[in-house]
């Protein structure tokens, strides 16, 4: 996007610590917490992405304690734990009302979104090194929102 001469933004909605079974399940915890996140991130003003993650804390003890409107999650994940495997299954869904909302998208309107074929609605990387050879990092859920024309929404605050 940057490389494209475009402006990349992001509103940070949570970042918290949560105990979600079903996201310790998937992340091949014990028991939680977990470190969740839901970011919006921008293009040119313009929502394009609506990013609904779960972290693994024993792999990212510092997740919590970054600024993501500096550096996005995805970068940050790449830099401490470098994913050398990763399965996407592209699906076209309909959004939530929430979602929806985030993304300035009308009621029914399909957009693609990134599902990994193990976890229904989340997004799941895997380290596939010598130490770890499975071991869950973080599951994410993204919706894309489909490309067309729109107004760009105030800046985040």
């Amino acid at each position: 996007m940057i490389a494209r001469g475009h402006v990349y933004g992001c509103q940070v909605l949570a970042l918290e610590a949560v105990f979600e079974p079903a996201a310790c399940a998937a992340l091949e915890l014990e028991e939680g917490p977990v470190f969740h996140s839901r970011i919006v991130h921008f293009e040119n003003r313009l929502p394009i992405q609506y990013e609904d993650r779960y972290v693994n804390p024993r792999v990212f003890p510092n997740y919590l304690n970054q600024d993501f409107t500096l550096e996005t999650p995805n970068k940050y994940l790449v830099r401490i734990a470098p994913i050398k495997r990763a399965e996407y299954r592209i699906e076209a869904k309909t959004p939530d009302a929430q979602v929806r909302k985030r993304l300035l998208m009308d009621i029914g309107e399909p957009c693609p979104g990134a599902v990994p074929p193990h976890l229904g609605d989340e997004r799941c990387g895997d380290r596939g090194d010598s130490v770890a050879p499975r071991l869950a990092l973080s599951i994410q859920r993204r919706i894309l929102k489909p490309a067309r024309e729109a107004t760009p929404c105030p800046p985040p605050a």
